[in-house]
């Protein structure tokens, strides 16, 4: 009996710990900063999510970019992101991770953001 309490007592010390990560998206626009999206995208993989920045071309493809986003967020597909190049829109998408591209943003809705 003690040697259960006290195994409980270790176990219950080990999950103290917590995630310094922010947490995913919630409620029901799923907003994330686009800072805060490019500093720590892989907590984002899988998650339905709105941003808002400024639509580059970076090479062949088109990357959302904004003020102190050192790692731009691949937007797909470039069809639907071509014409709103260097204007500063509002996306909603799912967040995907690929070994060739990395992370990218695959989009669902785009719009000019206010």
């Amino acid at each position: 009996m003690l040697t259960m309490a006290v195994a409980a007592l270790v176990l219950a010390a080990c999950g103290a710990q917590r995630s310094s990560l922010p947490p995913p998206p919630g409620g029901a626009s799923g907003f994330v900063p686009l800072a805060r999206l490019a500093r720590y995208p892989e907590v984002y993989v899988g998650a339905s999510l709105t941003t808002i920045g400024t639509l580059r071309r970076i090479g062949g493809t088109y990357a959302l970019s904004g003020p102190g986003v050192r790692r731009p967020i691949e937007v797909y597909p470039s069809a639907a992101a071509s014409r709103w190049q260097g204007r500063r829109v509002e996306v909603s998408g799912t967040l995907g991770v690929t070994f060739q591209t990395g992370f990218e943003l695959t989009l669902g809705r785009i719009a000019g953001a206010r």
